[in-house]
Order: C-alpha cells, then structure tokens, then sequence
C-alpha cells in the first residue's frame, strides 16, 4: 500500500499514524526495506536523501487523530453509499477508492459563494497539485463500433454495461458526498 501512496504522491518526509500494532509493525518493516535498499550501491544513490520520520499520536489519546479519523469516516461512508452491499472486484475496489480520493479532495474546505469570484474555491489537492481538474470519464457512446480492437461484439456489450454501472458508482458517490460535504462544512 505505501509503494502505491509514494508512486502516486511522492516519498513523504514523515509518517503520522496511531499506535495499533499494524502501524509499529508497518514502520519496523518500511524501515528494514529502506536499511537493505541502501545495501546496494546503485540504489543508495537514488535514495539516500529519503529519510522518513515516522510519528505516533500519543498514547491514549485518541483525539490528536481526529483530522485523519473523519477522512477516514467520509471514505467508508462514501464507498458505502456508491457501492452499498455489492461485493466489487479488487480492480473495481481500487478504482472505486482513487475514485473516493478524487471526490474527497476536490470538494471545498470552506462554504463557496456565488458570485465573481465563484470559481476561486480553495480544496484540498490545491496544496499538492494547484488547479487540478478531474477529467471527463470514457464515454462509451463515443467509441467507433466499426473498430473491433481486438475485443468480440459480445464482450463489448458487457463492458459497456459494466462501464455503465461504474459511471452510475461514480455519479452516486459524487452526489453522495456533495450531500455531505455542505453540512460538513457548517460544523
């Protein structure tokens, strides 16, 4: 899970997380990894200057992970209201997620006006990556029926269904989470 976080995001310089056993444990491996990566001189090279500081909450105190608690909350509630019951495969699941970030850090941390100034919305994927947009999902009805590429008539029907049913996740997720965005924004 965290060769995917630093493909995507970068190396960070620190780690912040709770006490459970699963995080110590996961902290004694990241470091084994980094302390055999450096083993190996053609490696050392490229990460040597990736040393990551990995902090805890303070025992017992719950409270100090609020901030990634309630992220934590509005992900599940997200990925419940999008895919209710349904059991999604691993490949539907990740999409589903990165799906779930998108929305979550694209919506606005204060209440937007409306107005001149209406498209200056500060989000949180303006501090990484400033002025990112979503792009548009694959429209299916734009694809060229007379190119085949590769995929039978009949797989293609069932990919469009498939792809109909992800678009349809992806729309109740999206209004899901603008539902709950607002009265998030209130308290």
């Amino acid at each position: 899970m965290l060769r995917r976080f630093f493909a995507r995001r970068g190396v960070p310089l620190s780690i912040t997380s709770d006490n459970a056993p699963t995080f110590t444990l996961g902290e004694s491996i990241l470091v084994d990894c980094l302390r055999n990566i450096r083993n190996d001189p053609e490696i050392s090279k490229v990460v040597s200057n990736h040393e990551i500081d990995w902090k805890y909450i303070t025992p017992y105190a719950p409270w100090q992970g609020g901030v990634y608690e309630r992220l934590i909350k509005s992900v599940k509630w997200s990925l419940f209201k999008s895919l209710g019951r349904r059991v999604p495969t691993f490949e539907e699941m990740l999409t589903n997620i990165i799906e779930v970030e998108s929305i979550l850090n694209t919506r606005p941390l204060v209440y937007v006006e409306s107005g001149p100034n209406a498209d200056q919305i500060l989000r949180p994927i303006d501090f990484l990556q400033n002025r990112f947009e979503i792009p548009f999902p694959l429209n299916v009805k734009e694809m060229d029926d007379d190119d085949p590429a590769f995929i039978p008539a009949e797989e293609r029907v069932l990919l469009q269904t498939k792809m109909q049913v992800v678009e349809a996740i992806q729309t109740s997720c999206e209004m899901a989470a603008m539902a709950k965005a607002v009265p998030d924004l209130v308290t």
